[in-house]
């Protein structure tokens, strides 16, 4: 559990400076911001990956703090992510005329290579959960 409360400790301190961002403040540069963004999309990518191939090959160990920094991850992540998207959505081509809730939609239904990914990384969430709501009673009861 300790390594899971550390990665969750150096998450939120890469994560917190990107919510001031995304709460649309002019000051801060927006390209080096996406960058970020894709950066962390890619390591929910790899931990998403990570979560599902423990739901399907568990091996002798229980996962569930990994499965719920994952959950914790995924749901800060998007937090962040879309709101930044939204706000800044003159940043982003073909997003300037777009509602919040269209640039959202856009975002997760467009049908490319990194809707793949979105879709893989929202299968992770749900297993996750699943795998919590499994294996959190043995987690718990040996603490």
């Amino acid at each position: 559990m300790k390594n899971t409360a550390q990665m969750f400790l150096v998450l939120l301190a890469i994560l917190v400076p990107l919510e001031a961002s995304a709460a649309g403040s002019d000051d801060l540069n927006l390209g080096i911001s996406t960058q970020l963004i894709s950066l962390f999309n890619f390591i929910l990518l790899v931990t998403s990956i990570i979560s599902i191939k423990q739901v399907f090959w568990p091996g002798e160990h229980n996962h569930t703090a990994f499965q719920l920094f994952n959950i914790i991850f995924t749901v800060i992540f998007y937090a962040i992510s879309l709101r930044f998207l939204v706000n800044h959505k003159d940043y982003f081509e073909g997003y300037e005329h777009l509602s919040g809730w269209e640039c959202i939609k856009k975002h997760f239904l467009t049908p490319d290579f990194f809707a793949i990914i979105k879709r893989l990384i929202v299968v992770a969430f749900v297993l996750n959960i699943i795998y919590i709501i499994r294996h959190g009673k043995d987690y718990y009861s040996d603490i």
